[in-house]
């Protein structure tokens, strides 16, 4: 089908537009190509806060064993240090 004349104005009435507007709405329900209804916008729950960190007696032992290694680490750096005097 060959439309050669498309830039030529056409003219509806009101009635006729609404009748084919009623029609259109019609056969969209009865084939459910209706847009969906939008769903309300959720509430979003505030986030419950992160617990303090509770240390326990093994990880207190690690800590003190890391700081242990740390302070002989540096004490070993520092003896072969030796001044330009």
């Amino acid at each position: 089908m060959m439309f050669s004349d498309l830039d030529r104005d056409i003219f509806v009435s009101c009635e006729e537009l609404y009748q084919y507007l009623e029609e259109a709405e019609s056969v969209a329900k009865a084939t459910g190509s209706a847009k969906p209804e939008r769903t309300p916008r959720l509430k979003k729950r505030r986030r419950t806060p992160t617990p303090e960190e509770q240390i326990d007696d093994r990880d207190e032992h690690a800590f003190t064993e890391d700081e242990e290694h740390v302070t002989k680490r540096q004490y070993l750096d520092d003896a072969s240090y030796e001044g330009s005097s």
